[in-house]
């Protein structure tokens, strides 16, 4: 295996810089060699390598020179993987990992002596490994001297910023305290001139050094303090000093003035003339209501003091905790920043900087950053890193103290945990979220409306008429066009904060943060006229489509994310029997929507009656027109059970289960437990006909309907002559090649079937001679109404009559009394079914 790794060596040198795929080329050149084989041990170790260095292309944190230096030892490193099983244990570290930690460390040696001297090593290991095991243990041995000197330089680089720093902060506290003590006593006043003359600069700058020096807790601060208060009494005809239990007599107070102004070195030619002012104010020999004024304004105290950036810098601290004081991610990202530690790597991503923290203030207010060679290159407020971590300008590093080996480790672990997630969280073919994801993300539109009283935009977008593509052009073709409407998609929602996902097989649901109505309807009429805009070809095909979207706006009174999901389909489904190519939005005091929504919520219903049984069956006649005929047939009909044991009304049951796919497993529930009941109580329904059991367009497609059908035949042996399927005519129209298929196979076997609600279908006559039926059942609307429309009297004869010239037999249905009888006699339909014929029953009245 060595060998075949050092046959590699003068191709990575030729890759001017570039990595090159190292197992694919170790295949190339195994099979070159006679086909020797490699193996998967071995193969594995070397993606272990591949890996680690990948991670480490991807480290922020290094600079160009390390990743250069690490990149050309990936030969090497996979020869010392080949021989080592277990080449990343941390408990048995080899000593290659070590000189690429202390390569990852000299990242700061980007040129002269020292970037050459880690040349030369790199070029050293990589020329004498095979000879000399023992070359990474010499190159530690020549590295550590270089990191030593590096270390050095770039603490006393740090030391000397923090120092400064820490100065500057002093000064700061300092400024701040004069600020503080001045604002109490004279902002927003007027003060005599001479006295603003004493405070600027010379008394300001006197309490700045004293609180240097010796802090606000001492008593030289105290006496300086008193003296400027003993002053302005002075100046204040309705003050008196005397009153004071620190009081200075004049002569005393003055000679303090002088001294503290000698102290700072203040210019004896103002300092004598600045003493004899106060000496004529404090004796009396100036009446103080005459002296000029100084006002002094409430916001301006920290700029008449000369210390205006002071101010500036808190009042731009204050405007941006202000302004974010509603925004909890903001908040989070104060949070964080305040636990910023020394010595943490923040990467800057529009100067394209990674500093590392030298010195944090006692609050955590302020924090100064400086580059890889300790040389400072920011001072900022907690308040603007917030601010910049809020913004994406601003990454704090995780794992920053960690050697480089171990944080890759650590990362190729992390980023096959973040593989797995990702696959648990979005969908395979369009690689947007899929729905258990997507309602997580509603969960938090929906928290964040209650908050902070947000509209957020949920959209449900359907394509029409997709099956078309599917069934025409395969689904390799459907794949690709979910794919591009993916992007599609993904594009019209880069400038807003959105999320999108795959609902199901060509549905997708949106997610708009803080979207107001006027917004979110141009937003989805511009997706939906650019998809309609959008050609797509396969092969020799041209396809064009268009899309039906539901809108609902999350407020903060919406209940809950079920409440979204319903709404939105629900208005989704409006616009496609509206015509499709439209967009409908859901209104609360919308009745039509509403009814949708309580049909939806049959859905939890439907499982719960599955999952407990709770249904019945039932059965309604099917006579005979003629008295002389005795076929009398049944329908069998289903009742499903609330918890209350209250039946749910039917039709909407039906529209909900189909909808929301159940009606497949409701069909089999019925199918098994018909064949149940009739085969086990055969001899006492023998001399009644068939069974009409309804079968839904959902069943038929299914691929193992069929084999679930004969296992149940298999299982009860029911004969085949007592069962009659009933297909409705939309169902069977939808999907008629399947729907041909099993009709075939099982009329083989002796099956019956009846295609309900026939006459309404467009092309009803020209499918029916596809359909190899037994009894058409005329749609009840042609029925209920033909004893005083002439229309309807018309439609039914007619059917009837294609019917019977097709050699079907006719069943009319809502049949209410004996005078439709005797018309239906007339015309010569078949049978009857109705509430006029026989009333619907449960099943086992049939046994009495």
């Amino acid at each position: 295996m060595q060998d075949l790794l050092s046959t590699l060596e003068d191709e990575m040198l030729d890759t001017s810089g570039r990595r090159m795929p190292v197992r694919e080329r170790l295949m190339d050149t195994a099979s070159l060699v006679g086909g020797r084989k490699i193996s998967p041990r071995t193969m594995q170790n070397l993606e272990v390598v591949e890996n680690l260095v990948d991670t480490i292309e991807e480290d922020s944190m290094l600079t160009s020179s390390s990743k250069d230096w690490i990149r050309q030892l990936e030969l090497t490193l996979d020869k010392v993987a080949a021989g080592q099983d277990d080449f990343l244990n941390e408990k048995d570290r080899h000593r290659s990992l070590e000189v690429v930690n202390q390569l990852a460390r000299l990242g700061g040696a980007e040129s002269g002596s020292a970037k050459r001297a880690v040349d030369d090593i790199v070029r050293e290991i990589n020329t004498n490994y095979d000879e000399n095991p023992e070359v990474f243990d010499q190159a530690l041995t020549k590295l550590q001297p270089l990191v030593d000197r590096q270390n050095r330089a770039f603490t006393g680089n740090v030391q000397r910023t923090v120092k400064a720093s820490e100065g500057q902060q002093t000064l700061l506290n300092a400024q701040r305290a004069v600020i503080s003590e001045m604002d109490q006593r004279y902002a927003g006043r007027e003060i005599p001139e001479v006295l603003y003359k004493l405070l600027m600069p010379g008394w300001r700058n006197l309490l700045v050094n004293t609180h240097l020096r010796e802090g606000s807790d001492s008593g030289s601060w105290e006496k300086h303090v008193q003296a400027l208060d003993e002053v302005f009494q002075h100046l204040d005809e309705g003050s008196d000093p005397t009153a004071s239990p620190n009081y200075m007599p004049p002569e005393e107070l003055l000679g303090h003035i002088e001294e503290g102004l000698d102290s700072i070195a203040y210019e004896p030619g103002q300092r004598i003339p600045l003493i004899n002012s106060l000496r004529q104010v404090i004796s009396g020999d100036v009446t103080v209501g005459d002296m000029p004024k100084v006002a002094l304004q409430t916001d301006t105290i920290a700029e008449n003091l000369g210390f205006a950036d002071v101010n500036e810098q808190e009042a731009e601290r204050q405007r941006l905790r202000q302004e974010n004081e509603s925004d909890n991610f903001w908040q989070r990202c104060y949070d964080r920043a305040q636990r910023l530690h020394v010595g943490a790597w923040v990467e800057f991503l529009k100067q394209g900087e990674i500093p590392i923290v030298a010195w944090v203030n006692d609050e955590a207010t302020r924090f100064v950053f400086v580059n890889r060679r300790g040389v400072k290159t920011h001072d900022i407020s907690v308040e603007e890193l917030a601010t910049m971590i809020h913004r994406d300008e601003v990454r704090i590093l995780e794992e920053s103290d960690i050697p480089v080996t171990e944080r890759a480790s650590h990362r190729m672990l992390q980023n096959m945990h973040n593989q797995l997630t990702h696959q648990a969280t979005h969908d395979d073919l369009t690689g947007l979220l899929n729905r258990k994801e997507f309602e997580r993300e509603l969960e938090i539109a929906l928290e964040s409306a209650k908050r902070q009283e947000e509209i957020n935009l949920c959209a449900y977008l359907d394509l029409d008429q997709f099956k078309v593509i599917n069934n025409t052009s395969g689904h390799s073709a459907g794949d690709r066009l979910l794919v591009n409407i993916a992007r599609l998609v993904e594009k019209n929602l880069e400038q807003v904060d959105a999320r999108v996902a795959r609902l199901g097989g060509d549905e997708f649901g949106i997610l708009v943060n803080r979207f107001d109505q006027e917004a979110g309807l141009a937003l989805m009429r511009k997706i939906g006229e650019e998809v309609k805009a959008m050609r797509f070809e396969w092969e020799d095909d041209v396809y064009s489509l268009t899309t039906s979207c539901g809108m609902y706006f999350i407020h903060q009174e919406t209940d809950n994310v079920a409440r979204i999901m319903r709404s939105a389909d629900a208005a989704c489904i409006a616009a496609k029997e509206a015509g499709r190519d439209r967009i409908h939005e859901y209104k609360e005091d919308d009745t039509e929507m509403e009814h949708r929504l309580d049909i939806m919520e049959f859905v939890s219903h439907i499982d719960k009656a599955l999952d407990e049984n709770r249904f019945e069956l039932n059965c309604q006649m099917i006579k005979p027109i003629d008295p002389d005929d005795p076929d009398v047939h049944y329908e069998i009909l289903l009742t499903v059970l609330d918890d209350d044991d209250k039946p749910l009304p039917a039709q909407d049951f039906i529209i909900a289960a189909e909808k929301f796919n159940r009606m497949g497993a409701v069909d089999r529930w019925v199918i098994r437990n018909a064949f149940d009941f009739i085969a086990s109580n055969i001899l006492k329904l023998d001399h009644l006909g068939a069974f009409s059991i309804n079968v839904s367009g959902n069943s038929l497609t299914e691929d193992d309907f069929m084999e679930f059908v004969l296992e149940q035949f298999n299982r009860t042996k029911l004969p085949t002559s007592k069962v009659c399927f009933e297909i409705t005519e939309t169902a069977a129209i939808g999907s008629l090649d399947d729907v041909v298929e099993f009709m075939e196979k099982m009329k083989i076997i002796g099956v019956n079937f009846s295609l309900d609600d026939f006459g309404t279908g467009l092309s009803s006559y020209s499918y029916l001679r596809t359909l190899p039926v037994d009894y058409l059942k005329i749609d009840g609307i042609f029925v209920k109404d033909i004893k005083e429309n002439p229309s309807d009297y018309a439609v039914v004869k007619s059917i009837n009559e294609i019917g019977h010239f097709m050699g079907k037999k006719t069943i009319a249905e809502y049949v209410e009394d004996d005078e439709i009888v005797e018309i239906l006699r007339e015309i010569g339909v078949d049978y009857a079914q109705g509430w006029g014929i026989g009333k619907k029953l449960p099943i086992t009245t049939l046994l009495d």
